[in-house]
């Protein structure tokens, strides 16, 4: 319930620069997890795959900076300050390549001082993104273990079993014990 309420808060416009759709969604989404739910893991999530649907992606666009500002939330919460140290200066750079583009949903200038002051005490604390257009800020709620620890808590299995098989089509087993069998080389 909390989810679809915030949602109406969320007025984002289109401004001067036309945002792909798909990008609106996913920010809104980001947002929604950043600040409600602060499951910063699920904020990769949406955030990458609205980055892997463009037709032309790289490592430099927007929603990587996006992506990586998540990343490095959730590595300090999870006490890991050298990962994060290293994405939140990643996080700044991309920021700063992309101000132009973010602009019209973040004021950058505040994100990255907020940034900046992390980098120098390297202690979690939530903090709420500088959303362009008003978005209510009263519906935090703690994040559970199962938030913290999720990319550990997740099933792989189907993920594990993907690389697997692109690994034997990489490297197939040329030589099985049944080709150089003494017995078949008889016949």
């Amino acid at each position: 319930m909390k989810l679809i309420l915030l949602r109406t808060y969320i007025h984002l416009t289109s401004g001067g620069f036309l945002m792909h759709a798909l990008f609106k969604q996913a920010f809104s989404d980001y947002i929604i997890q950043f600040h409600v739910h602060r499951d910063y893991f699920e904020c990769h999530e949406i955030m990458e795959d609205a980055w892997k649907q463009k037709s032309h992606f790289t490592k430099q666009d927007p929603e990587v900076a996006l992506i990586m500002l998540a990343t490095a939330m959730y590595h300090l919460r999870r006490h890991n300050k050298r990962g994060a140290t290293t994405l939140i200066k990643k996080t700044i750079l991309l920021l700063e390549m992309n101000t132009h583009f973010l602009s019209e949903y973040l004021n950058i200038s505040v994100l990255i001082e907020q940034l900046s002051a992390i980098q120098q005490n390297l202690t979690y604390q939530p903090i709420t993104l500088p959303v362009v257009e008003a978005i209510d800020t009263n519906h935090y709620c703690e994040p559970t273990q199962a938030i913290i620890h999720k990319h550990k808590l997740r099933d792989r299995s189907e993920v594990i079993h993907a690389r697997q098989l692109a690994l034997n089509d990489k490297y197939p087993v040329q030589d099985t014990p049944n080709d150089t069998h003494q017995s078949d080389k008889t016949k």
